[in-house]
């Protein structure tokens, strides 16, 4: 992704290039997590001894969906508590972008 080496904020802070690879790296390892966690659900489908393929249990699915329509302050502590868990990530580098526009005004 071309970003002309900077990443724009209200047209004219600009923080550098080494946010922006912080923030994909999270994102990176989030979505590590996330395959993780999806893969170790599935479930193998055979014919005979032949591999089909995989499912996802349909509760699961089920409880996904519902979560897909819901707002965030509908959800329950415990799945807010997870979305939460992921923002933690984000809390130092946001902290790190803070402090580099405020030092630039």
């Amino acid at each position: 992704m071309d970003m002309n080496n900077k990443i724009k904020f209200n047209n004219s802070q600009k923080i550098d290039d080494k946010f922006f690879e912080k923030l994909a790296n999270i994102e990176h390892d989030i979505w590590i997590n996330w395959q993780k966690y999806l893969h170790s659900r599935l479930e193998p489908v055979y014919k005979g001894k032949t591999l089909l393929g995989y499912i996802l249990p349909p509760a699961l699915v089920e409880n996904w969906e519902r979560q897909i329509n819901t707002k965030y302050e509908d959800l329950t502590e415990k799945e807010k508590d997870s979305d939460r868990e992921q923002v933690a990530r984000y809390t130092d580098i946001i902290d790190d972008i803070v402090h580099e526009v405020m030092s630039g005004w």
